[in-house]
């Protein structure tokens, strides 16, 4: 991680991050590991689970990022398709777990 990203993930690790902090830090995530997939994180409704931007280990790349990044592990009931579904759900279920 360099300075940068170090930059980000301690503020995104802060309470009250914001929706945008959220995003850019989901849009590195996608950039460094799906980086041919078009990522737009303005759009609430992309679609990560059928258009294939999430397959099953970008999913395990993506909970372990989480839980760097966030600081939150997730559960078993976090786990279900419409979490992970869209871009909009998964930045609400960040912003659930961080509200605790």
């Amino acid at each position: 991680m360099n300075v940068l990203d170090t930059s980000l993930a301690a503020r995104i690790a802060m309470p009250g991050q914001s929706d945008g902090d959220i995003r850019q830090a989901l849009a590195r995530f996608f950039a460094d590991n799906v980086p041919a997939a078009p990522f737009d994180a303005g759009d609430d409704d992309l679609q990560l689970l059928s258009s294939g931007l999430l397959d099953s280990l970008s999913m395990l790349q993506l909970t372990t990022f989480l839980a760097d990044t966030f600081a939150f592990e997730l559960t078993d009931e976090d786990f279900t398709a419409d979490n992970f579904a869209t871009l909009g759900a998964l930045v609400r279920l960040v912003q659930h777990k961080r509200a605790g």
